[in-house]
């Protein structure tokens, strides 16, 4: 689908329009797909079905989040090859770069990041990994005396309760709590307020360009 859409997803919400317990089913681990689930003809509703784009939306959301990650980078490379734009083809040359990127959060799957839809919204979620796509927010009113803090003990290298540690005790000399410390570092180097893992972006960022972005702020 030229709009980026998984197939399966679509035909997993139109196969419970026309099986409505389908979905319960598929909830309760009874069935892993709408092919395994038994159609039963008399169930089938009479009245014509209104297409809801919330619905599509979380049932493409789940099909996607319970994806394993090599399959995910696939698909996306698959789409950008036959649809995407250039910027699009950017951000897939480096395979390895993009797994990264697509595997934050999906190491657990009881707790999985669950906000890709398709495949081009997959990519544009993900801009500001690529530096060539990073917009800065210039309106948030940075502390640089925390962003300072941070780069002058900064070590990539550190394991993540290590790194956590770093940024309480920042947190403590300036008198500011341990979100604000980490909010500063988020939107530094993501230009939002919301995002996956912090620890996890540094590391799949990269020492240089972790650095880069702050002290383009400094």
């Amino acid at each position: 689908m030229s709009g980026g859409w998984p197939t399966k997803a679509v035909i997993e919400y139109l196969g419970n329009i026309l099986a409505p317990g389908y979905e319960e089913a598929k909830l309760k681990g009874a069935v892993k797909s709408f092919w395994e689930y038994e159609l039963r003809p008399k169930k089938i509703p009479a009245s014509g079905a209104l297409f809801d784009m919330k619905k599509l939306e979380w049932w493409a959301k789940e099909y996607i989040g319970s994806m394993p990650v090599p399959d995910l980078v696939k698909s996306v490379i698959d789409w950008v090859n036959e649809y995407g734009a250039e910027k699009q083809k950017m951000q897939v040359a480096d395979v390895d770069y993009l797994t990264a990127v697509l595997a934050i959060e999906r190491d657990n799957q009881k707790r999985v990041r669950k906000d890709f839809i398709t495949w081009k919204q997959t990519l544009e979620i993900e801009e500001f990994f690529w530096d060539e796509l990073f917009v800065p927010n210039t309106e948030y009113a940075y502390n640089k005396d925390v962003l300072n803090a941070f780069l002058s003990n900064f070590d990539v290298r550190d394991d993540k309760d290590t790194w956590w540690n770093k940024i309480v005790a920042i947190a403590e000399k300036f008198g500011v709590k341990n979100g604000d410390v980490a909010m500063n570092l988020r939107v530094a180097l993501s230009g939002r307020t919301n995002t996956p893992d912090l620890y996890s972006i540094m590391q799949v960022m990269g020492k240089d360009r972790v650095i880069k972005r702050l002290e383009g702020l400094l």
